[in-house]
């Protein structure tokens, strides 16, 4: 299984390294034949929205950076650095992961608890870097979506629970 994973891992790296990618906001493409599209464009979209496809927007929605990540929750985008903030903010959690230290991270917590969207912060006693290190160390899908739902915030609640979790982990 791990070195399956390590495959899927090394295959999307390159094709997202290989492939140009600019950010493009995800509400703003059409879906036709199972295909999206840009409004302005005939060619189907092909950059950081990973899952597009298969997102049901009547259901919870979990948005993560990575690819790899998104394969193990149910009805997840990955955006790698696109813009989502048109999605419904009712029934969204935006999953980053568990850098506390890493400055990049921390300011796209603070902006997207700023837009009112919900975010999971993880636990202290977890010590795993991402979703993708959670399913390598043995956590089943199901605990992750668990430790998400247990540890998303929004509003007020957010931004107390945002300035402990970085003092206590940073």
């Amino acid at each position: 299984m791990k070195k399956t994973l390590l495959i899927i891992a090394s295959l999307l790296f390159i094709t997202s390294t290989v492939f140009s990618q600019y950010k493009v906001n995800v509400n703003s493409l059409k879906e036709y034949g199972g295909k999206a599209f840009k409004v302005d464009d005939d060619k189907p979209y092909t950059g950081k929205v990973f899952g597009l496809d298969k997102i049901d927007r009547d259901k919870h929605i979990y948005v993560v950076e990575g690819p790899l990540d998104s394969l193990f929750l149910d009805n997840c985008l990955a955006v790698g650095g696109s813009e989502f903030s048109n999605l419904p903010k009712e029934n969204t959690t935006i999953v980053f992961d568990n850098e506390p230290r890493n400055q990049e991270i921390c300011n796209n917590i603070e902006e997207s608890i700023r837009k009112e969207y919900s975010v999971c912060l993880w636990p202290v006693q977890n010590p795993h870097k991402d979703i993708n290190d959670m399913i390598l160390s043995g956590m089943s899908s199901s605990d992750i979506t668990s430790q998400i739902k247990e540890n998303t915030y929004r509003g007020t609640e957010a931004r107390l629970r945002f300035a402990e979790w970085r003092k206590i982990n940073g």
